[in-house]
C-alpha cells in the first residue's frame, strides 16, 4: 500500500512539473525577449486559469504600442526629459520577457524589462528576472492589447 501510494505520488509530483515548460525567443529591429507560454510556472508558482500565450502578432502589438508610447516610459521610468528618438534607442536597451493574460476579454502582455547589459541572455529565458531595488535597470509595464493602453507601470516595485 505504501509503495502504490508513493509511485502515486510521484507521478502526480512530476505531471505537475511536466507540462510545457517552453519559452519562445523573439527578435526584430533590435528588441529581443522571451514569450511565455501559458503553461509556464513563474516563480514556481502554476500558471493562472487565465493566461494565454501571446502571438507573434500580439508581440508586435505591444511593442508598436510601446513605440508611441515611448517618451512617457521615458520620463516615467528613467525621470528625464527625453526626445522622441532618444527614447525609441533608451527602449531597445532593454531585453524583454513578455506573459500573457485575458481579463474582462481583454488581451493584456505584461512586460518585464531588464537591461541588455545587466544578465547574461541566457538567463532570461529561465523565469520571470524580477528585482525590487535595481534602479531603471528593471522595471515593468502591462499592455491592453485591445485598446491599445499602458497601465501598472512599475518600477523598482513601485508603481
Amino acid at each position: 500500500m505504501k509503495r502504490t501510494l508513493s509511485i502515486v505520488s510521484l507521478i502526480i509530483f512530476f505531471n505537475c512539473f511536466a507540462q510545457s515548460q517552453e519559452k519562445i525567443y523573439v527578435t526584430k529591429q533590435k528588441v529581443e525577449g522571451y514569450v511565455f507560454t501559458k503553461d509556464f510556472h513563474i516563480w514556481g508558482f502554476p500558471p493562472e486559469s487565465n493566461r494565454y500565450t501571446p502571438t507573434k502578432q500580439d508581440i508586435e502589438t505591444a511593442e508598436n504600442i510601446l513605440q508611441e508610447n515611448a517618451i512617457f516610459i521615458c520620463n516615467a521610468v528613467m525621470h528625464k526629459n527625453l526626445r522622441h528618438n532618444c527614447a525609441k534607442k533608451k527602449l531597445r536597451s532593454y531585453v524583454r520577457q513578455y506573459v500573457g493574460y485575458i481579463i474582462d476579454n481583454k488581451k493584456i502582455v505584461k512586460t518585464f524589462f531588464s537591461k541588455r547589459r545587466s544578465i547574461n541572455i541566457h538567463n532570461y529565458k529561465e523565469d520571470i528576472i524580477g528585482v525590487q531595488d535595481g534602479g531603471t535597470d528593471y522595471w515593468q509595464v502591462s499592455i491592453n492589447l485591445s485598446d491599445y493602453t499602458l497601465f501598472g507601470l512599475s518600477v523598482n516595485g513601485e508603481g
